[in-house]
């Protein structure tokens, strides 16, 4: 007796040992297009409800889109906002009170189905998200952003959130002049880049509404239903026989898609470009929605989940790569065990046995384990380096006529710049972020007390604002050849001139970036090349803004207001160097409180001096510059042919920040301007510019 006991604890000891080894250490549970009840109720969510308690913070649930059917959430106050709004609320109420995170993705018809209107409608889902005040609720990204947004779940996992229809959206996006992180598809994708480096180490979860891989419809795999009855595509109960049409829209759609099916030449840019970053990462798992049907993939080494089934389901067929595939409603779950291995189930409201799993499989297992860092090895570089910054644009005599002779020699004359240390430059820094515009590379660096500096290429990169398409012909060779015209080291010569005005502005110097390891996930991108490296905000000003920021602040308090006497003076610099590119972005802000109210006063401080001294002397650009097509681009000149179509990128920026003076206090600016800009002056700026370029 006493033998039998002793095995009874010691296979129970053993049992509660091999199930700690083996407890969830994360658990994420994935519902997609949750956006419509069934009379009254979500089923889906209510079984997540009765088979996780969600009170441990390692559990999280994410809603990957079409949260709202069939047009998101409309104005508050209208007809039907109450109901709509409650299936928004069955959501969150699975979180309420809870331990679990919980993230909402929008899709599609978040969006409004892509239609003008529809980033109104994703501001209404998101505002009742946050007006709920769940701790606990996030929605991710946020402001109609793109993302890419990370979202630690553990110490071991990271999920990477991006809202795939801001790719696919072609009314009324954030962009440009928007205040998101990420303004553009390859801003986008350099995120997402530095993002998967950053977590090199960890079990990355990426989540998007539109999935890389599906077998059901928005795959291009249609039903006899489909080909007979093709009016229920637009509403379930239009059962009107159209064979043939129904053929031909099913036939189309399979062959080239619309806008929301993998087929889809914008579709597949988004997959193309994204799914190539995902594979580089020792492992990652895509999580999606969109397909109404619950899939998991497997091809290439790479694992794919479609979890769509969250309030609809249509039929869906196995693949190349299907490991399995479902056309029921229901949702996933991933969990990852402490030994390592990795879980995926499907459950279905509409199994017999909706408690158990209708799917059940290990994944590859997970493991932190990685190679010692390259960035730790210390590589020996030169004092110095000679180099041109752009030696492609030398031309020959027929090409300086048709497209100008303009800054070529400067452009193609090697210079000897000091190389870059990073390791010890401003006693150690370390890139936290790629930035850039439309054409430069930049890279912010930050040292030990935590102040910025930004490396900026010199090298223009024109090509970035075509459409992929042109990328590869001779519209790319003539784009790339008209930043000729503009001066490579303008931003020398600037500094000297805006001190004698009182204009804060940074102090460029030109570098020379080697192949250095400590340059990390940016080694590739911004090796052997040179930049101006110059502090990020002068150093007297502690806080910047953006100018989205700052008309935010104007529109929010009145006590908040513009120093437009600074701002005359700062566009007055423009107009004297024939700067034509200063619109919002080409600016940051300070402010300075009143002593005696909460006045705040914000000065203007302008950045990114890429285009004073522009030329254009060809045959090509002088035609361009009449005043019938593209007359901002005159040129450096004596004077301007017409002071208001050169300033035709400023327009904006002017009509906001310099709209309150009169014709007296321009004339005065004025006035004040000119004689500061002595013959010593100009020769002392001109000064700054390299030894080797001045005889040109």
């Amino acid at each position: 007796m006493r033998n039998f006991c002793a095995i009874i604890v010691f296979l129970f000891s053993w049992l509660m040992s091999s199930g700690q080894q083996d407890s969830v250490v994360q658990r994420l549970i994935m519902i997609g297009d949750a956006g419509q009840l069934k009379n009254g109720r979500s089923p889906e969510i209510e079984l997540v409800a009765r088979l996780y308690s969600l009170s441990d913070s390692n559990t999280a649930v994410v809603y990957l889109g079409d949260n709202i059917y069939p047009v998101g959430l409309p104005e508050p106050g209208t007809a039907n906002y109450e109901s709509k709004k409650k299936i928004l609320d069955l959501q969150i109420d699975l979180l309420n009170g809870k331990a679990a995170k919980g993230i909402m993705i929008p899709g599609n018809h978040d969006w409004m189905k892509g239609g003008r209107h529809g980033l109104d409608q994703l501001g209404y889902q998101e505002s009742h998200v946050k007006n709920r005040q769940l701790s606990n609720m996030m929605f991710m990204p946020e402001s109609g952003c793109p993302g890419p947004v990370e979202i630690p779940l553990s110490a071991s996992v990271v999920m990477i959130v991006v809202d795939s229809q801001w790719w696919l959206q072609r009314e009324n996006r954030p962009g440009e002049t928007s205040d998101c992180e990420c303004k553009t598809e390859d801003e986008v994708v350099i995120q997402l880049k530095d993002m998967l480096y950053r977590n090199r180490n960890k079990l990355v979860l990426y989540a998007a509404h539109h999935p890389f891989k599906s077998y059901g419809e928005h795959g291009g795999y249609f039903t006899w239903k489909q080909h007979l009855f093709p009016l229920t595509e637009i509403r379930d109960n239009l059962y009107i026989p159209l064979p043939v049409l129904g053929s031909i829209y099913a036939l189309g759609r399979g062959g080239f898609g619309n806008i929301q099916d993998l087929k889809n030449p914008e579709y597949k840019d988004y997959t193309r470009r994204i799914d190539e970053i995902l594979s580089g990462h020792p492992y990652c798992i895509r999580i999606a929605g969109h397909e109404h049907a619950l899939q998991f993939i497997e091809e290439n080494g790479q694992q794919y989940i479609v979890s769509g089934a969250g309030s609809k389901s249509t039929q869906v067929r196995k693949g190349p790569g299907t490991v399995f595939a479902d056309e029921g409603t229901g949702f996933g779950v991933l969990e990852l065990l402490k030994s390592g291995e990795i879980i995926l189930k499907f459950f279905s409201s509409t199994s017999t046995k909706p408690e158990q799993p209708i799917f059940a499989r290990k994944l590859r297992g997970f493991t932190t384990s990685v190679a010692a860092a390259e960035e730790d090895k210390v590589t020996t570089f030169p004092d110095s380096m000679e180099m041109a910054p752009a030696p492609y644009y030398k031309a020959g005599s027929f090409k300086k006529w048709l497209l100008g002779s303009n800054y070529r020699e400067e452009w193609i004359a090697p210079l000897k710049a000091r190389t870059f240390n990073i390791r010890k430059e401003k006693g150690g820094l370390i890139p936290v972020k790629r930035g850039g515009g439309f054409q430069s590379k930049s890279l912010r660096l930050e040292d030990a007390n935590g102040n910025q500096y930004v490396l900026r290429s010199i090298e223009k990169f024109p090509d970035r604002t075509l459409p992929e398409e042109f990328r590869q012909t001779f519209v790319k060779e003539a784009v790339v050849d008209g930043v000729s015209a503009s001066y490579p080291y303008a931003a020398l010569s600037v500094p000297r001139l805006a001190t004698a005005l009182g204009i804060p502005h940074a102090n460029p110097e030109i570098v020379y970036v080697p192949d250095d390891p400590a340059l990390l996930q940016y080694r590739s991108d911004f090796k052997n090349g040179l930049y101006l490296f110059e502090e990020r905000e002068p150093s007297d000003i502690k806080k910047t803004y953006s100018s989205t920021d700052v008309f935010e602040k104007l529109q929010e308090d009145n006590d908040n207001r513009i120093n437009q006497e600074a701002v005359l003076k700062a566009r007055i610099l423009d107009m004297f160097i024939m700067d034509f590119d200063r619109h919002e972005d080409q600016w940051r802000w300070g402010n300075s409180e009143a002593k005696k109210s909460q006045e705040k006063l914000f000065f203007p401080i302008p950045r990114d001096r890429d285009q004073p001294f522009f030329i254009n002397n060809g045959v090509i650009p002088r035609s361009i510059s009449q005043p019938w097509i593209l007359p901002k681009f005159q040129g450096f000149r004596a004077n301007a042919r017409n002071i208001k179509t050169f300033n035709f990128n400023a327009r904006y920026f002017d009509r906001s920040f310099l709209n309150e003076l009169s014709e007296e206090t321009w004339r005065n600016a004025i006035d004040s301007f000119l004689p500061l800009m002595t013959d010593n002056l100009i020769d002392s700026a001109l000064a700054a510019q390299p030894v080797e370029i001045k005889k040109y």
